[in-house]
């Protein structure tokens, strides 16, 4: 395979409006049956799965060492291999993996789509040609719409969604930065949303590591817990006559009580709050 050349993959590439987005849980193939010349010419063996795990092995191998070129060679040959996957029928089986062909390919479409993610990081940083915003998106999104691919897709979407944050390669559109986020798998996209919508997130993607992630999650504990607190203080203040409430007005607003349900707070035992649905 002739060494990849950054100007080649830039002229040569759409930008991402123009990829197809293939979901990601469609292990399940909706494609029609490959002709059988294209199945002969798209068949694969355990020799190309097992090639698979050791191309991106000696890529990130390279790439550590700062042999850019040789790299990213064997990630074009990665994501070339997966354009050929992606052309084959694939079921979901036993355990949730993915067959193609009667070959567990789970594992080599997390290989792929990392390559692709990494392809995107030489363009968005600039490592061993010059920085490609656009083209760095085209790689981000479609390592994320690499279909059957789960972990090897995750930091392709946090790449992507920051993009999306800043408008940096692409329009600015939070509402899809938010949606990358919350995609991500591992019990992390919630968490991630949350974050988002709390203005939680930090500004650059780097720093989204288990520290900020430990942060926000405290101080979002602590938001909530005062706000119960304060909720509380409130009922038990007005438990006796007040001059700021008359005695109807002494039980719990709505309000009151989704925040005390909310925070996990028995409401029942305090025989306060109306059933579900009354007005207060």
């Amino acid at each position: 395979m002739p060494v990849l050349h950054a100007t080649g993959i830039g002229m040569a590439l759409p930008i991402v409006a123009m990829i197809a987005a293939i979901p990601i849980s469609a292990c399940v193939s909706t494609m029609p049956p490959a002709s059988p010349a294209a199945q002969a010419g798209s068949s694969i063996t355990y020799r190309d799965i097992g090639g698979i795990a050791n191309d991106a092995s000696t890529a990130n191998r390279y790439f550590a060492i700062r042999r850019y070129a040789e790299a990213l060679e064997l990630y074009a040959k990665l994501d070339a291999t997966g354009d050929r996957l992606s052309r084959m029928p694939m079921i979901r089986g036993a355990g949730g993996y993915c067959y193609i062909s009667g070959l567990a390919v789970s594992a080599a479409l997390d290989e792929i789509a990392a390559a692709r993610e990494s392809i995107g990081e030489h363009f968005e940083d600039g490592t061993g040609m010059p920085k490609n915003y656009q083209v760095a998106a085209y790689w981000y999104q479609k390592s994320v719409d690499t279909r059957g691919a789960d972990f090897g897709r995750q930091l392709a979407a946090m790449n992507l969604a920051y993009m999306y944050l800043n408008g940096k390669g692409v329009p600015q559109d939070r509402m899809k930065a938010r949606a990358l986020l919350a995609g991500v798998g591992g019990g992390m996209g919630e968490k991630y949303a949350k974050m988002f919508d709390n203005n939680l997130l930090p500004w650059k993607v780097e720093d989204l590591d288990g520290r900020a992630i430990r942060a926000a999650m405290q101080k979002l504990d602590d938001q909530q817990t005062a706000r119960i607190l304060a909720i509380v203080a409130i009922m038990l203040s007005s438990g006796s006559s007040s001059p700021h409430r008359s005695p109807e007005q002494n039980q719990p607003t709505r309000g009151e009580c989704s925040i005390l349900a909310r925070g996990s707070v028995s409401v029942a035992s305090m025989n306060e709050c109306p059933p579900w649905g009354a007005s207060p």
